[in-house]
């Protein structure tokens, strides 16, 4: 990104605050302008800026007079950026009054629950002190409405509440033991479930009536601050200087863990000779952010860096994401879905378009390519930042806007004018599918002959053949099943389905058609008759017919059923190819060729010669007037029925095919070609490790090859193919990842590096 001097952020931002939209179902973030200032009164304490969830609602406390009724202390307010943006109006809501100040409040969705802490007593029942309070049902434009809930109340001081995304767990940090199981002095965590408090007959915590607190949990029992909450609130992010996992690995600098309620398990993260502090989930919890001064990653670094724990690999797995060396990067804000996008500060010059020392704004593209732009020019950036999507708030005094503003202000920067839409989940590559040997690659469509076999009801019989090949131009197995279809408009027509080199169906008697017309049909590989069928009077009018072939069983228990895989076909093989063929056919006349025996005739079969009428006696079958001498059919024809039994086309001498010498060709007669030697067919053996292809000495199919494979240990490389079998590569070497609580090897079962050991600490 360039440098963004006075005159690109003057083009890039609107006049004034508030833009103009002709609908409001237009994206927020392609009406917002780059700068967008929320409060416009001066704050000495401004804190706490959070979206609240997924949604572009912010919540912020702050000691202005924002609404003009005379605050002068911190109070909770609610920003709803689309009523400013969309609709032109402040969209500013209060939700705390008096005369104590409310501080870092926690939102779920829509900020509909929120959770503060404050030394006001809201209640009335004197609290003193920080305390943790939630507002339920909260209501913007009626904030009296909104209902207020007292969490703690009385021994220590509790405050710094999160919620998760629900809203149903709070975490928060208290000086009290408010479970009185005699905690050392100083910061505590907690994790709250509030509903089960206000079930229950105690007012808050610690419970007065003694016993237990319902659904207070302590997170652990050393010292700890800086919490994070996961979505689903069974997970809680701290930093702790004391040995809070029990394994003895603690130096005196701050670690960060993470406490897994489900499990009822601690672990520690990180194990550096400096502080790691303020953990912060992605929203899909599935990373956690943080910043650290220690040299994690063990590469010299000395300066404060962004750090990623992904939490789905097993150990976690730790990443380093800035590498400043002029300067300090800290705040991590994750913007939206999971580690799509990642905001925060730095005083390094990490774009190399300034100078070092000036905290600016920062995003990396962590999906799209690790890429980091900088958002802002010499403008102050108060610690403590949000983002969501596209957008990223945080507190300035600077003046962004050219109005003079030299006071603490609240503002949310709009992303989009600078690096564009956040990317999506990358897309999967497509796989390109293999051609097998075997598998439906080709269907060609033709008439038999041009004749038909009248049925004696008005209505002719064609048959039409569908020929099926893979790839190589070999016919496909027996029972190939093909799908015919007459396509619109049909006018009666109708057309069977057929399988490949299969026998008579009730649907089509093919013996019948080559009895009345004389004209041999003769099963062969790869090939499928069809009867089709229309009205007479549909002579020489032309029909669409259409062949389809899907994957399908072949042989064995579910023959002819629908396959994807080889084992859905068992005692089978599975044809995973498909073709489809459409042709137009004039339909043909009752007609025969054969009229007296002994005249030469094509039985359409190129394995045969010297093919000759015969068989006939030109005689009448069934009806009135059978054995009468005939010459057509329409001499036998009677209201009985019957026709005339003609000579039919008799097969002549089969062709020969000497012996070739090789074991992978048939030295018979092709039926498609005419030609000797048909090549034998492999399937797929489900082998990588083999060509399935012939080998000509044997005749077996498979031939052994010395392709890539994978010997399914995910800690070995370049595993190759020999002897039929995937052979081992070599074992993956692993660097040390900082971690003295793994071994620096492949972890086979995940195939990343690290796995679990005996803790050995730094």
């Amino acid at each position: 990104m360039r440098r963004m001097a006075t005159g690109l952020l003057t083009a890039l931002i609107t006049a004034g605050v508030i833009v103009t939209t002709s609908t409001r179902t237009e994206a927020l973030h392609l009406k917002s302008p780059l700068i967008t200032q929320v409060t416009d009164k001066p704050s000495q304490s401004l804190d706490g800026v959070h979206f609240t969830m997924v949604s572009n609602v912010m919540i912020f406390h702050s000691d202005a007079d924002l609404l003009g009724n005379g605050n002068t202390v911190p109070q909770i307010f609610v920003f709803d950026t689309a009523k400013r943006i969309l609709k032109q109006q402040r969209g500013f809501y209060q939700l705390t009054f008096g005369d104590q100040g409310s501080f870092s409040p926690s939102g779920s969705p829509r900020a509909s629950t929120l959770a503060f802490h404050s030394a006001g007593d809201f209640l009335n029942n004197g609290s003193t002190g920080r305390q943790v309070f939630t507002a339920r049902q909260v209501k913007f434009k009626h904030p009296e409405k909104t209902q207020f809930v007292q969490l703690t109340k009385g021994v220590g001081e509790s405050y710094d509440a999160k919620l998760n995304f629900s809203g149903r767990y709070i975490v928060f940090t208290s000086t009290g033991d408010l479970h009185k199981v005699n905690l050392p002095p100083g910061e505590h965590l907690y994790r709250a479930d509030p509903r089960l408090l206000r079930n229950s007959r105690c007012g808050s915590y610690p419970c007065p009536f003694g016993g237990t607190n319902p659904g207070l949990e302590l997170v652990t029992p050393v010292t700890a601050s800086d919490p994070a909450i996961s979505s689903n609130g069974d997970q809680v992010a701290f930093v702790s200087a004391e040995d809070a996992a029990g394994n003895g690995c603690f130096n005196g600098a701050k670690q960060i863990f993470l406490k897994n309620f489900k499990a009822n398990t601690t672990q520690q993260l990180t194990f550096g000779a400096a502080d790691s502090t303020n953990p912060t989930y992605s929203r899909d919890s599935r990373f956690i952010f943080f910043e650290s001064a220690a040299d994690l990653a063990l590469n010299g670094n000395t300066r404060t860096q962004i750090f990623q724990i992904d939490l789905a690999a097993t150990p976690p797995k730790l990443a380093q994401l800035t590498f400043g060396t002029d300067g300090d990067s800290t705040d991590p804000a994750p913007g939206p879905g999971g580690a799509v996008r990642l905001y925060f500060t730095s005083t390094a010059d990490l774009t190399a378009t300034g100078t070092a020392g000036v905290k600016r704004l920062y995003v990396m593209e962590i999906v799209r390519n690790k890429a980091i732009y900088r958002l802002s020019d010499d403008q102050q950036i108060d610690t403590g930042i949000d983002g969501n999507f596209s957008f990223v708030i945080f507190v300035s005094d600077s003046d962004w806007l050219g109005n003079g503003n030299n006071q603490k202000q609240l503002f949310f920067l709009n992303s989009f004018r600078i690096v564009g839409d956040p990317p999506g989940k990358p897309p999967k590559p497509t796989p390109t599918a293999t051609p097998r040997v075997g598998d439906p690659a080709s269907l060609g469509l033709a008439l038999t002959t041009n004749l038909s076999e009248d049925n004696g009801d008005g209505t002719l019989t064609t048959v039409v053949a569908g020929t099926v090949a893979d790839f190589q131009g070999a016919p496909v197995a027996d029972g190939v099943r093909i799908d015919f279809s007459v396509l619109a408009p049909t006018n009666g027509a109708a057309i069977s389905d057929a399988d490949t080199n299969g026998g008579p169906s009730p649907e089509c008697n093919l013996v019948e058609f080559q009895a009345r017309t004389g004209i041999p049909i003769i099963n062969q590989p790869g090939k499928a008759y069809a009867c089709l069928t229309y009205p007479r009077e549909q002579v020489n009018t032309i029909r669409q017919v259409q062949g389809t072939v899907s994957s399908q069983c072949i042989g064995g228990a579910n023959d002819g059923q629908t396959c994807s895989v080889a084992s859905q076909c068992p005692g089978g093989a599975c044809l995973k190819g498909s073709a489809t063929a459409t042709a137009f056919f004039t339909l043909p006349a009752p007609v025969r060729d054969c009229t007296t025996n002994g005249t030469p005739c094509d039985d359409f079969n190129p394995c045969t010669l010297n093919d000759t009428c015969g068989g006939g006696t030109n005689t009448c079958v069934g009806g009135t007037n059978t054995g009468l001498a005939c010459t057509s059919n329409s001499q036998c024809v009677t209201p009985t029925g019957g026709y005339c039994l003609l000579p039919t086309c008799q097969p002549g001498t089969p062709k020969t095919c000497a012996d070739d010498s090789n074991l992978c060709t048939s030295d018979t007669c092709n039926y498609f070609t005419g030609q000797c030697y048909t090549p034998k067919q492999c399937f797929d053996d489900g082998n990588v490790c083999t060509d399935d292809v012939c080998e000509p000495t044997t005749g077996l199919c498979g031939v052994p090859n010395t392709a890539p494979c994978t010997d399914d240990n995910s800690c070995t490389l370049t595993d190759v193919c020999a002897a039929g079998a995937c052979v081992p590569g070599t074992l993956m070497s692993c660097p040390n990842d900082g971690n003295p609580c793994t071994e620096d090897i492949c972890n086979v079962d995940t195939g990343e590096c690290g796995v679990p050991g005996v803790c050995t600490c730094p």
